[in-house]
């Protein structure tokens, strides 16, 4: 029995130092990315005040934020009840094959739900500000994690509308030159804040 407690300690020891240092290796980048841009970047409090404008903002961007963060912490409770599971099958705890078939099931299925929603969480604006000075525009939307995260673009980076019933659209798609893909605003539940700035950013005043 004591040999049995000695192994299990022994064994969560080494777990917990195997995740430590995979989750080192897996933030290290970004770590580094974010205390770059806090070191090189004013406050953001202190650049939106004195540098832009916010024109535009989705009313439930922090219900989103809560949303994506739960969907985090259900796929990481997946984990640890699938590791649970397969520890306790290979030390002779059970020997219920159903029930470690099913928790590695619900494990892959939370992960890949997680990648499905994720990656459309990203996409979609949180706020859009722009600089006094019409010529930048800043898009804060939420990263992978749940945090927000700021993109600064040129005005003449943003394409245009090919028509202004693309407005009336749920998903309307903002697309820019310098980046691959499109950024979702959601404009039934988005307020309008400077309607003159917000047509200017979509190239709207032809129509």
């Amino acid at each position: 029995m004591n040999r049995l407690l000695f192994m299990n300690k022994s064994f969560y020891q080494t777990l917990h130092v195997n995740l430590r240092r995979l989750r080192t290796s897996v933030f290290k980048n970004q770590e580094n990315l974010i205390n770059k841009t806090r070191n090189t970047a004013p406050k953001p409090n202190s650049l939106y005040k004195n540098e832009f404008e916010c024109i535009l903002q989705f009313r439930y961007i922090k219900h989103l934020r809560l949303a994506s963060r739960l969907k985090l912490y259900q796929t990481g409770f997946s984990f640890l009840f699938a590791l649970g599971s397969i520890i306790a099958f290979e030390m002779d705890f059970t020997q219920n094959t159903n029930a470690l078939i099913s928790a590695n099931l619900c494990m892959v299925f939370a992960l890949i739900m997680l990648l499905i929603i994720s990656k459309q969480i990203i996409r979609i604006v949180g706020r859009l500000y722009m600089s006094k000075d019409g010529k930048k525009v800043l898009i804060s939307h939420l990263n992978f994690l749940g945090k927000r995260r700021d993109i600064i673009v040129k005005v003449e980076d943003i394409q245009g509308l090919n028509s202004m019933s693309e407005l009336k659209e749920t998903f309307f798609k903002l697309k820019m030159n310098n980046m691959d893909g499109f950024m979702y605003m959601i404009l039934p539940y988005c307020q309008v804040l400077n309607k003159e700035a917000f047509l200017k950013i979509l190239k709207a005043s032809n129509y």
